[in-house]
C-alpha cells in the first residue's frame, strides 16, 4: 500500500528541544563535572604532592584536559540533538489505518511493523538525557525511549524510538488499547 493511502493517527509526540534548553542543561552538567574534577585534583594534591610533584602535575593536567573534553562533547551532543529535532516530524509513533505502527526517528528515517506482531511495549525514561539537555522541558522526567518487542517467527525483535514525549503514558496507552485487541483477534 502506498504511504499516502494510509491515514496516520499520531500516538506520541516528539520532545522539542530548544537551543536554550541545550545550553542550560549542558552548562549545568559541565559545572557538575568540573566540580568533580576539582575535587579529584584536591585529592591528588593531598595524595601526591608531598611525595612526587611531577606526578601530581601530570595527573592534574590529565584530569583537567579530560574535563574539558567531556564538556565539549556534552555541548556538541546537546546542540546536535536540538538541531536534529527541528527537521524531524513532530510525532515519533503513529498508528496507520492499514494496521501498521510507524516509528519516525529524529533523522527522518521511518520504520513500519504490523500491530499484530507487537508482543510488548516498554518505556525507558531518559534521566541522564533530561539532565544534559532537557531538564528545562516542562519540569518533567517523562520523556525517553519507547521499545516495541515484536514476535517474528518465534523470536523477539526490538524496535525503539527515542525522544518520545510522555513515553510512560504512550507505552501504557499502546499496551492497554492496542495489545488486548491484537490478542483478542488472534484468539478468534
Amino acid at each position: 500500500m502506498k504511504e499516502g493511502a494510509a491515514r496516520l493517527t499520531p500516538l506520541a509526540g516528539r520532545v522539542a528541544l530548544r537551543k536554550k534548553d541545550a545550553i542550560t542543561g549542558s552548562v549545568f552538567l559541565a559545572i557538575l563535572i568540573t566540580i568533580f574534577a576539582v575535587i579529584a585534583v584536591r585529592v591528588l594534591v593531598a595524595a601526591c604532592l608531598p611525595s612526587d610533584a611531577a606526578a601530581f602535575w601530570a595527573l592534574a593536567a590529565l584530569v583537567l584536559v579530560a574535563d574539558a573534553a567531556v564538556c565539549v562533547l556534552l555541548f556538541t551532543r546537546a546542540f546536535y540533538d536540538a538541531g536534529s529535532v527541528a527537521t524531524a516530524p513532530p510525532y515519533t509513533i503513529a498508528y496507520r489505518s492499514d494496521g501498521y505502527i510507524e516509528l519516525c526517528h529524529r533523522s527522518g528515517r521511518r520504520e513500519y511493523f504490523a500491530v499484530r506482531q507487537v508482543a510488548d511495549v516498554r518505556a525507558y525514561p531518559a534521566k541522564l538525557g533530561f539532565v544534559i539537555y532537557g531538564w528545562a522541558y516542562s519540569g518533567n522526567l517523562n520523556y525517553g525511549k519507547v521499545t516495541f518487542f515484536l514476535s517474528d517467527a518465534g523470536r523477539l525483535k526490538k524496535k525503539s524510538v527515542k525522544m518520545v514525549a510522555n513515553c510512560m503514558d504512550t507505552a501504557r496507552f499502546i499496551r492497554e488499547d492496542f495489545l488486548p485487541t491484537v490478542t483478542g483477534a488472534e484468539r478468534q
